[in-house]
């Protein structure tokens, strides 16, 4: 039996500028809404690894390059698959997956566009082999989870800086 399906067809309208890598960095992961679009990325700046998201607004349905905000990496880099963006925070966890650190894109200083880390913490501190790192990470201020290799599940209050929570599966690892 043919399924019933429907394909919708669209034209290009109009075509932006293109934006270079040395302008907005390499792009890692793009948040979109209504308002605007954010398009995180890393880049080089004053010879230090930055997160910089760069903001996109909408303008006679086209999409207009209307700022950026930097966060600066403490490691020069972050893990792109566990790392989370919203219209008010950029969460990363760090290359080793044993920190988190969370910054607050509705604080930034507007001399050097840098926004507010408010938030880094070793979230794995136990030593063991295999070594256990994070593996996904949510949020929601003020709670951050932290799901981690050994099946665990931690929730923070980041405000509070500490846990309020593990979860247990109570499953056999290994």
């Amino acid at each position: 039996e043919e399924e019933n399906t429907s394909l919708q067809t669209f034209k290009l309208k109009e075509q932006s500028l293109v934006q270079s890598e040395s302008i907005i960095g390499v792009c890692a992961k793009i948040k979109l809404s209504m308002e605007k679009v954010l398009l995180l990325s890393m880049k080089k700046e004053n010879h230090v690894m930055q997160g910089v998201v760069n903001i996109f607004t909408v303008d006679e349905e086209k999409l207009v390059p209307s700022g950026h905000i930097f966060c600066a990496l403490p490691e020069n880099a972050f893990s792109e698959k566990l790392s989370l963006l919203n219209r008010e925070y950029f969460i990363a966890c760090r290359p080793g997956r044993r920190f988190v650190d969370i910054w607050d894109l509705k604080k930034v200083e507007l001399s050097t566009n840098e926004a507010e880390m408010i938030w880094e913490r070793e979230i794995v501190n136990t030593k063991s082999i295999p070594m256990i790192k994070c593996s996904a990470v949510d949020f929601c201020f003020p709670y951050l989870v932290v799901g981690k290799s050994d099946g665990r599940c931690d929730i923070w209050n980041i405000q509070d800086n500490c846990i309020l929570r593990t979860l247990e599966h109570g499953l056999e690892t290994g």
